[in-house]
């Protein structure tokens, strides 16, 4: 049990032991990379087999899966947090746990000192913040300190920067306090989930957002029990944090102009046998409106625990992973190539992308891509071909002195495909490009922003740990703000968008 002091709240980092054994020699499911998924939401993660040591991805590629794991996950969440996670996944797994140390007693130091954003969405418990007056008053600090975040930001001077710097950190000490209640709450019913998370969006938030933001949640309020909406619960948060987390970054370095046309929609539905979860976002794409918006169906197999699809689809939205490269294999097998996306890693050194994209010559118009002055065309096509559009023609490069680069390994990417033509709407391909632009656009803008340092280096260090945890290989990534994993989330939820497959109704 990680105990907490009440007279200095001090939360102890700690490192748990998990030794996982397959019920099933056959693990084609990937079931075990979602449950390392899922524990990757409270934790850092390290995963190797016991009889060979060797790190999770290149196990999978040599052996059949039947080995055991000995997984490590430092986290300074409590033994039932681990408990319930576990429980999840107990169909493909026989899993004992245990505690082996405390690795520091100190605040806001732990697994991500240099505080992520994200953790700003997971304060949504106000029903049980209310009536503590402490923790009501660690909530009016975080927020002082993220306003003044966001003051520093547009500032951009040194001075300004090192003060950024220095209420970022306070930022996190007071979010390190709170965000441990989150996944406390025990809910009771749909309407109560929806509740939650529409005060999620609504009021943590800056008041600049909230104009622009639809957000709900549809379904039956009847069809899920108390049990099913708990095991929810975890990945809804993950998925409306990474949503809340998004706009904000944006609004932090673009300001109230990006904060239009952002749409959030949950749809829950529990039949027989499945869960449907819907999810999209579309910001700040002119072309949109909001009949544009679609319904992502998230559709497990009748033999699937409906909570194994969520923590799929959790683990592909959130950018922030230490999975990278067994997403990426399972983004590359299971989504993109369903749908003829041809995604392949040209240079191993800046993981440049190759994107290929079926047109024809009604969707190819020669349309303009604009990067900062550069101009790159799309050819014309008399015939159906394949037009492939090469990263490493639209790299920015350090000519741009208002652009920020840590290294040489950090690289921007302006886009991901061609713009649509003016045909029929609703052709696959057209949906599937207008999805991966709107989604897009909005990273671009990003990327493409005058960035502060420290909030650049944020965005580092969130995506490259000092050692990676499953490959062991010590990170060279692109910007993370438009990276290899974004690029294959966009694809896999553009996949799944596409699905012919229809839900079951009763």
């Amino acid at each position: 049990m990680i105990q907490v002091k009440d007279t200095h709240s001090v939360e102890r980092l700690e490192q748990w032991q998990l030794f996982c054994e397959p019920t099933t020699d056959n693990m084609l499911d990937y079931s075990l990379e979602h449950f390392i998924a899922a524990l990757s939401m409270v934790g850092d993660v390290t995963v190797t087999t016991v009889s060979q040591g060797i790190p999770l991805l290149y196990a999978f590629e040599t052996t059949k899966c039947y080995l055991n794991w000995d997984i490590r996950l430092n986290t300074t969440s409590s033994r039932e947090q681990i408990e319930t996670i576990c429980q999840a996944y107990d169909v493909w797994f026989n899993i004992s746990f245990t505690c082996l140390t405390t690795i520091e007693d100190t605040v806001g130091q732990g697994v991500n000192q240099f505080y992520p954003m994200r953790e700003v969405g997971k304060l949504s418990q106000l029903e049980m913040m209310r009536d503590d007056d402490a923790l009501l008053e660690q909530l009016r600090e975080a927020s002082q300190h993220y306003h003044f975040c966001r003051q520093y930001a547009a500032d951009g001077t040194p001075q300004a920067t090192g003060l950024l710097c220095l209420h970022w950190k306070k930022l996190g000490l007071h979010l390190e306090q709170i965000k441990k209640t989150l996944l406390q709450q025990q809910l009771w019913s749909l309407s109560q989930l929806a509740s939650q998370l529409s005060e999620m969006v609504n009021y943590y938030l800056p008041s600049e957002l909230k104009q622009g933001v639809i957000f709900e949640v549809k379904g039956d309020y009847n069809a899920l029990d108390r049990q099913t909406i708990n095991k929810l619960w975890p990945c809804l948060v993950g998925i409306v944090t990474n949503f809340v987390i998004t706009i904000a970054n944006r609004l932090l370095v673009s300001g109230p102009k990006s904060a239009k046309s952002n749409y959030l929609i949950l749809y829950c539905e529990q039949t027989v046998q499945h869960i449907h979860l819907t999810f999209i976002e579309y910001c700040g794409f002119s072309e949109l409106s909001l009949a544009d918006v679609k319904k992502i169906q998230v559709q497990g197999e009748k033999d699937e625990k409906p909570q194994r699809e969520l923590a799929i689809l959790t683990a592909l939205l959130c950018p922030v992973s230490p999975l990278d490269e067994v997403l990426t294999e399972i983004a590359m097998r299971d989504c993109i190539q369903k749908h003829d996306i041809k995604l392949t890693i040209k240079d191993e050194k800046y993981h440049l992308l190759d994107i290929a994209l079926p047109f024809t010559q009604a969707e190819i118009r020669g349309r303009l891509i604009r990067e900062r002055g550069k101009h790159y065309i799309l050819p014309e096509s008399n015939t159906q071909r394949m037009v492939k559009v090469s990263a490493r023609d639209i790299v920015s490069t350090a000519e741009q002195p208002d652009l920020y680069f840590c290294d040489e390994h950090y690289i921007k990417v302006i886009t991901l495909a061609t713009l649509l033509g003016e045909d029929d709407p609703s052709s696959m391909l057209q949906i599937k490009a207008l999805l991966i632009l709107s989604i897009a656009k909005q990273q671009i803008a990003v990327g493409l922003s005058t960035l502060p340092e420290a909030i650049a280096t944020y965005h580092i260090r969130a995506l490259q740990p000092h050692h990676h945890a499953i490959t062991g290989v010590r990170g060279a990534y692109i910007d993370p703000l438009v990276s290899l994993q974004f690029i294959l989330d966009l694809s896999a939820l553009a996949d799944v968008y596409l699905s012919k497959e229809k839900p079951e109704t009763n």
